[in-house]
C-alpha cells in the first residue's frame, strides 16, 4: 500500500531582486486559510521559517522561537544558564551593575573580590547608633569609683567632643574630626590629656558596639613634653616644709612630708588611708594605677620622724586650698603638678650609695 503524501501548506522560491541580489520567499496558506508570504535574504532563514510554520501546522510549535543573532553557539548556551540563575531579572542591568562595582574598587587598586574579602573580615554590623550627647551622658554614669575631680576632668574633655555636633553619631567621628579639635591646643600637656580622655571614651565606645574601632589609635606620637620636668632645691624644699608646720597647726605636715620624702604621686596621696601608714612602709594601691598595681613604700629615717610628730590622719579638708599657700610660701621659680614627687626622686637618687 503506498504511504500517503504529507499535505505541502508552504513552499519556498529562489528569486531575483532588482538590484541583482539573490533572496528566498517562504508562501502558502495556513489550514485556516491565512496567508503567509515572507521574504529572506538567507537561505537558511527560510528554511527555518518553512520548517516553524509546517511544525505549526501539524499541531507541534517549537516552544523556542528561531531569532537572529550575533551570539555563537557558546555564547548562547552561557546566556541560557546566567538567565536561570537570574530568576527574572534583568540579565543587562545586573552585568552593568558589576562592572561598575568592579570599576569603582579598581580605582581604589584592588579587585572587586578582594573588597568583598576585607569587607567580609572586618565589617561588624553597629548594634546601636548613639549621639555623642547620648553617649557622654552614659559613659559619665558608668565612671564609678573614680576620683570627682577625675570624673569633672571627662566631662570637661567629653564636652569638646561636641562643640561642632551634640547629634553626631559616635562611630561617625574619625581621627580627622579629633586631630581639627585638639589643633588650637599648642601645650604638649594639654594634647596629652585630651588625647587620653578621648582615648578612654572611645574604648569604652568599642565595647559598647558604639563604633568599630578607637580612632585615638591613629594619632601621631607625641613629641616630650620636658616642660613639666622640675624639681624645688634645698632651700625651697625646707621653705615647702616650714610653710606646712605654720599653717593651720601642722594639718598638711604630714601630706607633704609623704610626698617629698616617700615620693607618692598626687593621685596617690589623695587615695592613701590612715590604715595604708604603718611603722616601716606605706601600702600603695590607689591613684592612677588603682586596681592595676600595689607597691610598698620604704618609710625612711627622716620620714618616720615627721610622721612621729605629725601623724598622717588622711587628707586635711581644703587641701587645695592649703597647697597654694604652701606653693607660694616656697618662693619656686617653677611649678608643676608632680614637682614634689620630682624632688624626693632626686632627693632618694642622690643619697642612694653607687
Amino acid at each position: 500500500m503506498a504511504r500517503q503524501e504529507k499535505a505541502q501548506y508552504f513552499k519556498i522560491s529562489e528569486y531575483t531582486n532588482a538590484n541583482g541580489t539573490t533572496s528566498w520567499r517562504v508562501a502558502g496558506y495556513m489550514p485556516d486559510g491565512t496567508r503567509i508570504r515572507q521574504n529572506f535574504k538567507k537561505k537558511a532563514e527560510a528554511l527555518r521559517t518553512l520548517g516553524d510554520l509546517e511544525l505549526e501546522v501539524e499541531g507541534k510549535p517549537d516552544p523556542r522561537k528561531a531569532m537572529r543573532t550575533l551570539f555563537s553557539a557558546e555564547e548562547l548556551a552561557d546566556a541560557e544558564v546566567a538567565a536561570q540563575q537570574i530568576k527574572g531579572q534583568s540579565l543587562a542591568k545586573l552585568v552593568g551593575h558589576y562592572l561598575n562595582l568592579q570599576d569603582r574598587v579598581r580605582e581604589k587598586g584592588c579587585e572587586l573580590d578582594e573588597a568583598v574579602a576585607f569587607f567580609e573580615t572586618r565589617y561588624r554590623k553597629e548594634s546601636t547608633a548613639i549621639t555623642i550627647l547620648n553617649a557622654k551622658a552614659e559613659f559619665l554614669s558608668s565612671r564609678h569609683e573614680i576620683a570627682a575631680a577625675t570624673l569633672a576632668n571627662y566631662g570637661i574633655g567629653l564636652s569638646l567632643l561636641l562643640k561642632p555636633d551634640p547629634n553626631k553619631f559616635v562611630h561617625a567621628f574619625t581621627i580627622a574630626d579629633l586631630e581639627k579639635l585638639l589643633k588650637n591646643y599648642k601645650k604638649t600637656a594639654s594634647q596629652r590629656t585630651f588625647r587620653t580622655i578621648f582615648s578612654t571614651f572611645f574604648s569604652w565606645a568599642v565595647r559598647h558596639h558604639y563604633c568599630l574601632e578607637n580612632p585615638c589609635k591613629r594619632f601621631d606620637k607625641l613629641p616630650k613634653d620636658m616642660s613639666q620636668i622640675a624639681a624645688l632645691s634645698l632651700e625651697e624644699s625646707k621653705r615647702l616644709l616650714y610653710a606646712a608646720t605654720q599653717l593651720q597647726d601642722g594639718a598638711a605636715v604630714a601630706c607633704v612630708a609623704i610626698g617629698i620624702f616617700a615620693g607618692l604621686r598626687p593621685s596617690e596621696l589623695r587615695d592613701l588611708k590612715p590604715e595604708d601608714v604603718f611603722k616601716d612602709k606605706i601600702r600603695v594601691s590607689g591613684g592612677k594605677l588603682r586596681r592595676m598595681l600595689k607597691r610598698s613604700v620604704p618609710i625612711s629615717p627622716v620620714l618616720a620622724e615627721w610622721l612621729k610628730k605629725y601623724p598622717f590622719k588622711g587628707l586635711p579638708t581644703g587641701w587645695v586650698y592649703k597647697m597654694k599657700a604652701i606653693k607660694k610660701a616656697t618662693k619656686a621659680k617653677k611649678w608643676v603638678q608632680d614637682i614634689i614627687r620630682h624632688t624626693s626622686l632626686s632627693f632618694q637618687a642622690e643619697r642612694r650609695p653607687g
